[in-house]
């Protein structure tokens, strides 16, 4: 179970702890809480306090230790320079507006909601790079997941195939996304 201490549990989370925790604890596995503080901003010490109290009060424990993403900042930003180096990533000077009204385009070959980023930034030159550098915009980081299909077992829904978006590897003010963090974590 992976909260954010952005504020208190709701029913939804307290819904997922409770699930994962009878999974695991009918399976004799290991229950594990990874505290998804990432976002120095939005983290608060006191959120996660009254988060772990809320589930205890549950009656749910946890397998030690508790695991904290702020403390494995290294390994994240390891995963994303490895992901560079391969040359898996680009950088992306788009607002979410921006990447919304592309997305919302009636034309091109990617329009539609089944693919949130339409590729705006993936094969910018190195000019156009350098001039939206110059504009003072911070580029964040996208994986090129070249369209990438894949397959996974979920307990629940069976067989789930998925394309794989060009997701932000790292955000624009330096900090490794979920998605990454998660999956280092994981």
């Amino acid at each position: 179970f992976a909260p954010s201490p952005t504020g208190r549990l709701h029913v939804g989370n307290l819904r997922t702890a409770l699930v994962a925790w009878l999974f695991a604890r009918a399976a004799a596995s290991r229950f594990l809480l990874r505290i998804d503080d990432l976002d120095p901003a939005d983290a608060r010490a006191e959120h996660e306090a009254d988060q772990l109290a809320a589930l205890r009060a549950l009656g749910l424990d946890w397998d030690p230790p508790v695991l904290r993403q702020s403390e494995r900042r290294t390994a994240h930003a390891a995963a994303v320079e490895r992901l560079a180096a391969l040359g898996r990533t680009y950088p992306c000077y788009c607002t979410r507006r921006e990447i919304r009204e592309a997305a919302a385009a009636p034309h091109g070959p990617t329009a539609g909601p089944d693919h949130a980023y339409p590729g705006t930034c993936r094969d910018l030159t190195p000019a156009q790079r350098a001039e939206r550098q110059a504009a003072g915009r911070p580029p964040a980081l996208r994986l090129r997941a070249g369209g990438e299909v894949l397959t996974v077992p979920d307990r629940i829904h069976g067989e789930v195939t998925l394309a794989v978006d060009d997701f932000v590897v790292r955000r624009n003010d330096g900090i490794v996304a979920y998605n990454v963090a998660a999956v280092v974590d994981d």
